[in-house]
């Protein structure tokens, strides 16, 4: 199905059906890869709609292993692999890219509590400035 003929209202709308859907299996199925296709057409119709986009990822050890930073990237039409980017957010937003930054340094020892305000402040700042969490199978 081509998703991109949908607005964004209607891809939220794609998105938790597609939740419900397959509630049982933890909110996604291998069987059902349509989340990915819907998930791309977000951040494509997100992007429209704002002028411009960011995405990133919460767990960002994938990115500091190669030595780069945590940060959000700009979108720019390029292609986005399943499981890449958690979130897409409006506008590039220094307090966020802190947190995630504080979130992936790494600990000497793990304090669950810390992990937990940090994962809340995370997802607050997000829809704080208007962004939307991005789901893949």
């Amino acid at each position: 199905m081509n998703y991109k003929q949908f607005s964004l209202e209607e891809l939220y709308s794609l998105e938790s059906d597609y939740i419900l859907r397959h509630w049982a299996n933890g909110g996604r199925s291998e069987f059902d890869m349509s989340i990915n296709s819907i998930s791309r057409a977000i951040i494509e119709k997100y992007n429209e709609r704002h002028g411009n986009c960011f995405l990133g990822a919460i767990n960002q050890h994938k990115f500091l292993e190669k030595g780069e930073t945590a940060t959000l990237i700009k979108y720019s039409g390029q292609k986005v692999f399943n499981f890449e980017f958690d979130i897409v957010v409006p506008c590039f937003d220094k307090k966020l890219v802190d947190l995630l930054t504080e979130h992936n340094t790494p600990q000497d020892s793990f304090d669950s509590q810390k992990t937990y305000r940090l994962i809340e402040a995370i997802t607050s700042k997000i829809q704080e400035i208007g962004g939307h969490q991005l789901f893949w199978a």
